[in-house]
């Protein structure tokens, strides 16, 4: 009888070990959503020598307040003046926003489906600087992984920048969901070459 607990607690775990390393896995964003993606812009500038340098920041967080939103793999090109992120988010995120805002008005909200976010990058006086473009997207799981741009930035005009995390089918007043601190002056940044095959 001891033998027959002893090996069901052990298969038990063993299945509880392998579905934490399932959805650690679900979390990770895929390989090409941590890398620069090659756009019309990115390529004109790695014309001559097929390659480009890159400013990889390094956040002091990299999920959102209420856990909403995670965002990594920046990467700033001077040579073209754009800038490249992941954002991802569990499938979570588009019931518990509007949960919140029920909780808030004492109303009802819609459900949120799909891909309902755009994003925007405000400077430090809350001007809109950049709007983001989807340059991938994948779900994988519970997860939607997105690669964006973001188009005519100057990293060196800026003391920092924050991306807004929107909603456009929520009210005005209540569009802007979240935001993070995705670029500051003072923050660590890794200089490399990235190049791309002719």
């Amino acid at each position: 009888m001891k033998k027959l607990i002893f090996g069901t607690l052990g298969v038990l775990s063993a299945l509880l070990f392998v579905g934490i390393l399932l959805r650690m896995g679900q979390s990770n964003p895929p390989r090409e959503y941590k890398k620069l993606v090659e756009t019309a812009e990115i390529g004109a500038a790695a014309a001559a020598d097929g390659s480009v340098t890159a400013e990889r920041q390094m956040l002091r967080s990299y999920i959102t307040e209420f856990g909403y939103f995670h965002c990594d793999y920046i990467d700033y090109v001077k040579q073209c003046s754009q800038a490249q992120m992941t954002v991802w988010f569990n499938r979570s995120t588009l019931y518990k926003i509007p949960q919140a805002l029920e909780q808030k008005y004492n109303k009802a909200f819609p459900q949120l489906h799909g891909m309902p976010f755009s994003f925007e990058l405000i400077d430090e006086r809350g001007n809109l600087v950049s709007q983001g473009t989807v340059l991938l997207q994948r779900q994988r799981g519970r997860y939607t992984f997105l690669r964006l741009s973001f188009e005519n930035l100057d990293f060196s005009q800026f003391s920092q920048l924050t991306l807004r995390f929107c909603c456009d089918s929520l009210p005005q007043e209540d569009r802007a969901v979240t935001s993070m601190l995705v670029y500051h002056a003072d923050m660590d940044r890794n200089s490399r070459t990235v190049t791309f095959a002719n």
